[in-house]
This record gives C-alpha cells, structure tokens and sequence, in this order.
C-alpha cells in the first residue's frame, strides 16, 4: 500500500516515537505453563543471498540489547522467517504461536 500525506504527517508528528525500539520500563517475567510440553521447530531455509544480510542484521539487534545471543540449548525454539522488502532492507519475524499457547495470563 503506497504512503500518504496522511501517514508521512503522522510519522513526522511523532517522529521521537518511531525513531527507536520500544520497551517496557523494568524486568518482566513471562510464567509458562509447565504441563504444556515444549516445542522445537526446526530452521527454516534462508536464501543463500540473504544470509550476511542476516547475519549482519542480527549481529546489531544482539548490540542494541533487542536479542540476546544464546548458545545453549533452550526448551522453546520458535520459527524465523526472512524476507527482504522492496528498499532492499530485511523483515525478520517469529513465529511463536506454540510458545504463546503456553504463555499463563
């Protein structure tokens, strides 16, 4: 969907909010349901041509603090998708519909 006036106003408007990652103020704790069993996804492909781009990207979300780089083994493995958009800049999602299912309110 193309850009409007509208929505560069708006960017603009409140340019100090969309200029850096948001996060919570303090610790938070997310109790998980013991008697849901854990699930572990297995990687998905990523193009050949994407990985550094990847890499690179993921090497800055560990510096800015909004990764954290594990090299143990974990209960829960959720499932990366990568796609690059039109500026040539990467989108990077997970998907961690099992974890939430387990997530206790």
């Amino acid at each position: 969907m193309p850009s409007t006036n509208a929505d560069s106003a708006f960017l603009t408007e409140f340019a100090d909010i969309f200029a850096r990652t948001g996060e919570f103020p303090g610790e938070h704790h997310i109790t998980i349901d013991s008697s849901v069993q854990p699930v572990i996804h297995a990687p998905r492909r990523v193009a050949l041509a994407l990985q550094p781009k990847l890499k690179q990207r993921l090497d800055q979300m560990v510096e800015t603090g909004v990764l954290i780089k594990r090299d143990e083994p974990t209960d829960w493995v959720s499932s990366l998708v990568v796609v690059q958009k039109s500026n040539g800049q990467l989108r990077i999602y997970l998907d961690p519909r099992d974890l939430n299912r387990a997530i206790k309110l």
